[in-house]
């Protein structure tokens, strides 16, 4: 639970990962009947066969705003169990956001208002991210029922490219 008692939750930029992965704090749209057998780092750990893959959506309240944006990802493995979601600068970036992944304590002389955070110009996002020891983060929820009734009335944000595919392997 979130400070505020709501059922909140985190993204965590993962720059290892070539997938988004979304957890029990998300919003699933739809199944695409595809699975994936999931590989750790090393053959050592076990893998997760099946994994399936969903397009999901995540609230984020804006701090600066007060608004709420539908963020929407296509084609991330589903880990119910999972408490955070993993995204991938790369995808972010493939989707045509802004990142700005330097922690600000990295700046020094170059920080300004667009550091360390992901935006999208297009709606007027900023995303300012946080740091849990030397992962950044910013924090999502699942979507309540007002906004999955009234969709519509909400500014949607893509994470990842709008595409039914991603080959994260595609050159």
């Amino acid at each position: 639970m979130g400070e505020d008692g709501e059922d909140t939750s985190t993204t965590e930029l993962d720059s290892h990962a070539n997938m988004v992965v979304v957890g029990k704090h998300s919003t699933v749209i739809s199944r695409t009947g595809k699975h994936a057998d999931v590989h750790a780092f090393s053959d050592d750990c076990n893998h997760l066969p099946k994994i399936p893959i969903v397009d999901a959506a995540l609230a984020y309240d804006c701090p600066y705003t007060g608004k709420t944006f539908i963020l929407v990802v296509k084609n991330a493995l589903f880990i119910e169990s999972m408490e955070r979601n993993l995204i991938p600068p790369f995808i972010m970036r493939e989707a045509g956001l802004i990142v700005n992944e330097v922690p600000r304590i990295h700046c020094e002389n170059d920080l300004d208002n667009e550091s360390h955070c992901i935006m999208c110009r297009e709606v007027g996002l900023k995303i300012p991210l946080r740091l849990r020891g030397i992962f950044s983060y910013f924090p999502t929820r699942a979507l309540n029922q007002d906004e999955i009734d009234a969709e519509e009335e909400y500014d949607m944000v893509y994470l990842t490219p709008d595409t039914s595919t991603w080959n994260p392997y595609a050159e």
